[in-house]
């Protein structure tokens, strides 16, 4: 796509993660858990008690099939709010109150910040001693011996890791690039000094190339929805990507079945990184689960558009699940387990070592044999739709949420729905 002569190029093409909107992304998880309110990002089903049952099954499920542990070690990666952890831990308590009491439960996320924020949340003030806050980094997991996760999970945590594109036409690689743009009339106000300042586009540019400045940070959404982006693609051996990267692509496009003659997925080297480090962390009996958004299979030529979304200046990609097998089926003695939701959705994946691989897929069937959530999301699309009289509404909310069982009509979305 080429723009007008009203733009003004303030980036040359490079790859996703090194983009000024990815950029101004990252930043803006400084501010800690008030980002998930600032960027109006989606905390619902994923971190409701509909999910954290099912969650809790699984504890339950693998615990009885090794019931000589004592002492089970279960993780949270990229916890954020906290929520999620909050409601499994109290499903367990009520539901399996004998496998509550085996549990060590190690509730984590990267940012010593957003630790420090969960820790003081009142839920937590009066934790047991068997819940423990930890800052750990994916990238480079590190447990104690003693405590290797027997059960782990992490939701919408690796579509937020840095990604790049890549496309396949008729048999060659490329990798897309990116390049980024404002219009040359483009004026934002600095709210952050007093009095406000006008910033205009040649003092974007001037502040944009110091994106770790205290300025940058207090106008990222203003910044981030001034951009504009082309993408051009580059043959992949003159990409720029490490050999290591190239290798690892080039050796797993040809493990597709059925490939197209032309499509493009993300493809994330962090992802290669952190995956391998905890799945080879896994005990000799422990699973990791995945719930993430994502492409369950290859689609033909589809949009650059769908590659990533976007939430407030909140970045995140379209994590292509059939990489995850291919990067499971390297390594020793584990094997994977995923949905086949339609792409573009949310999807689950299971990752094990040391359990029967029968009994494992049907039981994953029967606990992921959907997405969950859709009958509170269906419902507050009805009240969100509701045209009825005032004196008709909570008569008909009333209706409506007796089709719900308690901890579906606990939905955060759907209460957030009736509230306003």
């Amino acid at each position: 796509m080429s723009l007008s002569h009203n733009f003004i190029e303030i980036q040359a093409a490079c790859s996703r993660p090194q983009t000024i909107r990815h950029q101004l992304f990252e930043r803006s998880w400084e501010r800690g858990i008030s980002n998930f309110f600032l960027e109006n990002i989606p905390i619902s089903y994923s971190t409701g008690f509909e999910f954290a049952q099912r969650i809790a099954q699984w504890i339950k499920f693998l615990s009885d099939q090794s019931p000589e542990m004592t002492n089970v070690p279960i993780y949270e990666y990229g916890a954020g709010l906290g929520i999620l952890s909050k409601h499994v831990w109290q499903v367990l308590h009520d539901d399996y109150p004998e496998i509550a009491q085996k549990i060590d439960f190690h509730i984590t996320d990267y940012a010593q910040e957003t630790v420090q924020s969960i820790q003081q949340l009142p839920v937590f003030q009066k934790s047991s001693a068997q819940i423990h806050f930890d800052v750990l980094d994916i990238m480079n997991p590190v447990f104690n011996k003693h405590q290797l996760p027997a059960f782990s999970w992490m939701t919408y945590l690796l579509d937020s890791l840095p990604h790049i594109h890549i496309e396949y036409d008729q048999g060659e690689l490329f990798e897309v690039k990116v390049s980024s743009h404002i219009k040359s009339t483009a004026k934002i106000i600095d709210h952050s000094t007093c009095p406000p300042q006008i910033w205009t586009a040649d003092d974007i540019i001037h502040q944009l190339q110091n994106i770790g400045s205290d300025a940058v940070l207090a106008n990222l959404s203003q910044l981030s929805e001034l951009i504009t982006e082309t993408v051009e693609r580059v043959p992949l051996a003159e990409s720029g990507l490490t050999d290591e990267d190239i290798e690892d692509i080039s050796k797993f496009v040809p493990t597709l079945s059925r490939k197209p003659t032309h499509f493009r997925f993300n493809y994330s080297p962090m992802i290669r990184q952190c995956m391998t480090k905890l799945i080879e962390q896994l005990p000799e009996k422990g699973a990791l689960l995945i719930f993430d958004f994502g492409d369950s299979e290859i689609s033909a030529n589809i949009n650059f558009s769908h590659l990533t979304g976007q939430t407030g200046i909140c970045m995140f990609y379209s994590v292509f699940f059939p990489y995850l097998n291919y990067l499971v089926s390297t390594l020793p003695n584990c094997e994977m387990q995923r949905s086949g939701f339609d792409n573009g959705t949310t999807q689950m994946a299971l990752i094990y070592k040391g359990f029967d691989q029968d009994v494992i897929e049907t039981r994953f069937d029967q606990v992921f044999r959907d997405q969950g959530g859709e009958k509170s999301s269906s419902i507050a699309r009805d009240i969100r739709n509701f045209k009825g009289d005032n004196d008709e509404f909570i008569p008909f909310i009333n209706q409506q949420l007796q089709q719900l069982n308690d901890r579906e009509a606990a939905s955060y979305y759907l209460l957030i729905t009736m509230s306003i």
